[in-house]
């Protein structure tokens, strides 16, 4: 099975990424479209109107998953494809449920925005012992010996083995899959 993942994109804010490849065309030529959480930044968007057009044009368009990120603002949803957890991947970095959050607003985030360096706010973030624990625990507690996520902003994929479990941690932007 050809997986075409899409994740932390963050459309709507002036830290997207772009050009992406059209999903209808993805539709065409992968098995699967997951669109894996962030792509939508309800958060840090600079224009609600398109934000919210999009994740309704998401939500309602057959043939693709949409997982949802912290930055959707929802309730986290899951997907499992055969022996495959699919999740952002918030819940594991932070090692709770998601909090429904409202738009950031601190100091420190306007601050750090107003800087405009995209890898300020967007740098990956490191992956501790504890998160490969608590991914590979997440995986077996539903039944997969492999686990797919975003959030974490690796420049590359890393895909690595962590107490019998396969993790999959994907980068900004697209990543094809085959299981």
């Amino acid at each position: 099975m050809k997986i075409y993942f899409r994740s932390d994109t963050h459309e709507t804010t002036r830290y997207e990424l772009s050009p992406l490849m059209d999903l209808e065309t993805a539709k065409v030529n992968f098995d699967r479209v997951i669109l894996c959480g962030d792509n939508v930044d309800f958060k840090n968007t600079e224009d609600k109107v398109k934000a919210d057009w999009l994740f309704n044009y998401y939500n309602t368009m057959e043939g693709i998953d949409y997982l949802y990120g912290n930055h959707e603002l929802q309730p986290a949803k899951y997907l499992k494809i055969n022996d495959i957890w699919i999740e952002h991947g918030d819940e594991v970095f932070n090692g709770h449920p998601r909090v429904v959050d409202t738009p950031c607003n601190s100091k420190i985030i306007r601050f750090l925005k107003s800087l405009g360096n995209k890898q300020t706010i967007y740098r990956h973030m490191k992956l501790k012992p504890e998160h490969k624990d608590r991914l590979a625990a997440r995986a077996k507690e539903n039944g997969c010996s492999t686990i797919v996520v975003g959030h974490f902003h690796p420049v590359n994929v890393i895909d690595i083995k962590h107490n019998d479990v396969r993790i999959v941690i994907l980068p900004r932007g697209e990543t094809v899959f085959i299981t």
